[in-house]
């Protein structure tokens, strides 16, 4: 299954990140995503810092979004061996 064919919700039976704060933001940026925790830990350990202010600002433009999903959709190749 390809990452934007999963539906909204698909992770809310499992126990996703920690408790707290910390937690329900990974959480969240998950469920926006559509990322599993496998692939949001391979995000954070190989993104660059530039790539990860772009990954969690809020108000990017559309040319900025398409930039970020074609970034989210390269490491998610990666991460699964595609």
């Amino acid at each position: 299954m390809i990452r934007l064919d999963r539906k909204i919700g698909f992770m809310s039976n499992e126990l996703m990140g920690g408790t707290g704060i910390s937690g329900l933001l990974d959480a969240t940026i998950m469920e926006t995503f559509r990322i599993t925790d496998e692939e949001y830990d391979y995000l954070c350990e190989h993104m660059t810092n530039k790539e990860m202010d772009l990954f969690i600002s809020g108000g990017l433009s559309f040319s900025d979004r398409r930039m970020l999903v074609i970034m989210i959709d390269g490491y998610i190749k990666k991460c699964n061996n595609i």
